[in-house]
C-alpha cells in the first residue's frame, strides 16, 4: 500500500473507534508507520501533508491504544519539518493537525506538553 492508501485505510476504518476488527486493522498499519524497516520507513517519509493530517486525525480516534498512539507520534514528528513545513499544509489541515493532537494530549505521560512543542514548533 502506497501512503495515500494507508491514509485512505485509516480514515475509513477511523469510523468505527469501537469496533475490534477496525480497531486490530488499524494496529497493523499503524504497525508499518513505526516500522524501521526499508520500505516502512519510505512509506512514512513519502506522506505529504494531506496524508499526513488524514493519517493523525485518523489515528486519534483511538487515543488509549498505544501501537495507535505512538503511530501519530511518529508522524507528529515530522511536522514543521522539511518537506512538512506548517506552510505545506492548508487550513483545514492544519486544523484535523490541531484536533488530532488535542485528542492525543489528554494523558497525564507528557503528551499535552509535546503537542503544544509540535504546533508552536
Amino acid at each position: 500500500m502506497d501512503a495515500q492508501a494507508v491514509a485512505n485505510a485509516l480514515n475509513a476504518l477511523s469510523k468505527w473507534p469501537d469496533a475490534d476488527e477496525a480497531r486490530a486493522a488499524a494496529l497493523v498499519l499503524a504497525d508499518r508507520l513505526t516500522s524501521e524497516a526499508e520500505g516502512d520507513a519510505r512509506l512514512r517519509q513519502s506522506m505529504d501533508a494531506q496524508e499526513v493530517a488524514s493519517t493523525l486525525h485518523a489515528l486519534s480516534r483511538w487515543p488509549q491504544e498505544s501501537g495507535l498512539h505512538e503511530a501519530a507520534w511518529c508522524l507528529a514528528a515530522r511536522l514543521g519539518w522539511a518537506p512538512l513545513e506548517w506552510s505545506a499544509f492548508e487550513f483545514s489541515q492544519t486544523g484535523q493537525i490541531a484536533n488530532a493532537l488535542a485528542r492525543l494530549g489528554r494523558d497525564e505521560d507528557g503528551d499535552a506538553i509535546l503537542a503544544r512543542d509540535v504546533l508552536t514548533g
